[in-house]
C-alpha cells in the first residue's frame, strides 16, 4: 500500500481505473513538472487490482476532506460547521494549507 497518498495517487489511480490501456497518451498530455510525478505514482499502483485502486482514492479524498475541514475551522471557527466545499477550499488556501 502507499504510505501517504497525494493529489498525484489520486489521479494515477483514477488514470489507471478508468483507462489503464491509455496511460501513455494520458501521460503525454500532462505538463512538467507533473508528469514525473504522475508517472511515479502510476508505477507505484500499476500493480493493483480496482479494489485497492479505490481504496488508494478513497484516502486521498477522506485525507482532503480533513485538512479542509481543519483548515476551515481555524481560519472561520464555528461557523465553519457547515461550509460549503468551495469556502472550505478557499479557507485551505488562505492559511496556505
Amino acid at each position: 500500500m502507499v504510505s501517504e497518498p497525494g493529489p498525484e495517487h489520486a489521479f494515477a489511480a483514477l488514470a489507471l481505473l478508468r483507462c489503464r490501456d491509455r496511460m501513455g497518451p494520458v501521460l503525454d498530455a500532462i505538463a512538467e513538472p507533473r508528469r514525473l510525478d504522475v508517472a511515479r505514482a502510476v508505477a507505484e499502483l500499476d500493480g493493483f487490482d480496482d479494489y485497492h485502486l479505490k481504496h488508494v482514492l478513497a484516502e486521498v479524498v477522506r485525507r482532503e476532506e480533513r485538512t479542509l475541514r481543519e483548515a476551515t475551522a481555524l481560519f472561520l471557527g464555528a461557523a465553519s460547521q457547515n461550509a460549503p466545499r468551495t469556502i472550505r477550499k478557499w479557507a485551505a488556501r488562505m492559511i496556505g494549507r
